[in-house]
């Protein structure tokens, strides 16, 4: 985890966690970082479908904006974690994204590198 503090330019925090497939990452101090068009509409790109969640106030939650900006212009795939609360729950949150471990070293050092080049 000590790899993902030191990324420069991208301010997030893993949380600790007792163990898991995952790390959980607070994105929060990166919301400066996400240009306008990913966090203003669905509608960034043409000719790509998505899928289109609101939070309840409707707007594009910032998970969903920091993980399709991380993957178009990064070139890193990460989840939004608002995805796995059913719609309406009051633990619903767009702050946190995971990043899955169950990869192959390689490809996780793969995507450390692609995050410190493009930071």
């Amino acid at each position: 985890m000590q790899e993902l503090t030191t990324i420069p330019n991208l301010p997030w925090k893993p949380l600790t966690a007792q163990g898991g497939y995952f790390i959980m990452c607070d994105i929060r101090a990166c919301e400066h970082l996400i240009p306008k068009k990913f966090k203003d509409s669905h509608e960034y790109e043409t000719g790509v479908e998505k899928y289109k969640l609101n939070m309840p106030d409707g707007r594009v939650p910032l998970d969903l904006a920091f993980c399709r900006w991380m993957a178009v212009e990064k070139g890193v795939v990460m989840m939004p974690n608002s995805f796995f609360y059913k719609v309406g729950s009051p633990n619903t949150c767009d702050h946190v994204v995971r990043l899955a471990l169950c990869k192959e070293k390689s490809s996780i050092e793969k995507c450390l590198q692609r995050l410190k080049e493009r930071s």
